[in-house]
């Protein structure tokens, strides 16, 4: 490596290479496509600066390394244009750190506006399919707006960044931190954008079971949009979701009237199982199990889940145990169900609590276990450490209660789950 940082120029480091190779121009030229002249006036130095598009396909053919061609190519191409035809190219290969390198260099080009190359690269990383390389665009822009006091460019990148990063599941709480932050710069967005991160902060707090932040986050949702829209319709769904959980029933109602009245797709799902909920609530059992049956033959996949899940909290309050016996026939349609939310997620994680709670109320310790040990699983894929917490206490707890020592095949059972854990966190 040390021989190829003494070359100075390009033409140089294509010269050693096509030396050592034993190539000639004309076997170059006939494996790259481009003349033999146009090569050798590169090699001696006549060409000051040669186009990327024809150094490239030389340097693949010679074996010299991507980042040693381009990283030479960025300190003798100071203009825009060509940096980011660098930058296309380089984005192909993956390499973040190179990626960053070059989209600096872009940023900095003395041939135009700061301004204007920061809105073209922003322009770039929107159109990019591959998330981390995205992300790693907009957190330098993110940077790079802050030191050069471009505001709009600030709020518009840590939007587009929090979008990215709020898919991780298992740093829900850093990234809604991280979003909330953004409201700082909330002015500097268009009204489109505001609307969509309150509403995607309000769904974020919600999955937190931050119903107080969600209640504020999704009010202002429905001041900011005087539409119709699905963010507002949600939005709704939301407040009354969070009225509910937070024991203010009145309320709860009170917003599910007004949800009532979109015409949305599972929108009358939603309210039925709202209305069931309220019924047990307020202690008429009966009709909301009625409403829940009638709803697990009527809902869509993505509702069975949390209709198996309110039957069940239903049936062990009455120690129904057959009832229970006969949903969970149910559970592998369930289960297989793609839960791509953290709200979803939450409620598979759900199940396998009641499942756990089914069987330690039908003596059998070791599935109960075992349905609890699946249970803090998947609770901690959406980072709820609380509740993964609590399914552990209840085998625990158990053991206490029985005044039991933990039998070889539990002990096992803990040390898979662990290592389990470890292995997805890793």
């Amino acid at each position: 490596m040390s021989d190829v940082i003494q070359i100075q120029t390009i033409g140089e480091l294509i010269h050693q290479y096509r030396r050592e190779s034993g190539m000639t121009l004309s076997q170059l030229s006939d494996i790259t496509g481009s003349h033999k002249g146009t090569i050798s006036r590169i090699e001696n130095g006549d060409v000051k600066r040669p186009e990327f598009e024809t150094v490239h396909p030389l340097a693949s053919a010679l074996g010299i390394p991507f980042e040693d061609i381009v990283e030479r190519y960025i300190e003798i191409d100071k203009r825009a244009d060509s940096l980011q035809t660098i930058l296309q190219t380089v984005i192909q290969s993956g390499n973040i750190e190179l990626i960053n390198k070059v989209a600096l260099k872009f940023l900095e080009s003395p041939s135009e506006d700061s301004y204007i190359l920061v809105e073209r690269l922003y322009t770039l990383a929107d159109a990019i399919e591959d998330k981390p390389i995205r992300l790693s665009l907009y957190r330098l822009l993110i940077h790079y707006s802050r030191n050069h006091g471009m505001m709009l460019f600030l709020a518009k990148g840590l939007y587009a960044a929090y979008l990215i990063e709020r898919d991780d599941f298992t740093k829900l709480k850093a990234t809604y931190d991280s979003g909330k932050h953004i409201i700082h710069y909330v002015n500097f967005l268009s009204k489109e954008e505001r609307i969509s991160l309150y509403y995607k902060l309000g769904v974020h707090a919600f999955n937190l079971r931050l119903f107080e932040d969600s209640i504020e986050l999704c009010n202002t949702v429905l001041e900011e949009d005087p539409s119709d829209s699905l963010f507002k319709v949600n939005s709704t769904g939301i407040l009354r979701d969070s009225h509910y959980y937070l024991g203010n029933y009145d309320l709860s109602e009170k917003y599910s009237v007004q949800y009532s009245k979109f015409n949305h797709p599972h929108v009358k799902e939603n309210v039925l199982l709202l209305e069931a909920a309220l019924h047990a609530k307020k202690g008429d059992v009966l009709l909301a199990i009625s409403q829940l049956q009638l709803a697990l033959n009527t809902c869509g996949e993505n509702s069975q889940l949390h209709v198996i899940n309110q039957l069940l909290t239903l049936y062990l309050d009455q120690g129904n145990l057959s009832a229970i016996h006969k949903l969970l026939e149910m559970e592998e349609r369930v289960v297989s169900v793609p839960y791509s939310t953290p709200y979803k997620q939450s409620r598979l994680a759900q199940f396998f609590k009641l499942k756990g709670d089914f069987y330690v109320a039908g003596g059998d310790f070791e599935k109960g276990i075992t349905s609890y040990l699946e249970s803090a699983h998947q609770y901690t894929i959406v980072n709820d450490t609380l509740k993964e917490r609590e399914c552990m206490n209840c085998i625990i707890n158990l053991h206490i209660r029985d005044n039991k020592v933990m039998s070889i095949d539990i002990l096992n059972k803990l040390s898979k789950y662990y290592n389990r854990s470890v292995s997805h966190d890793t």
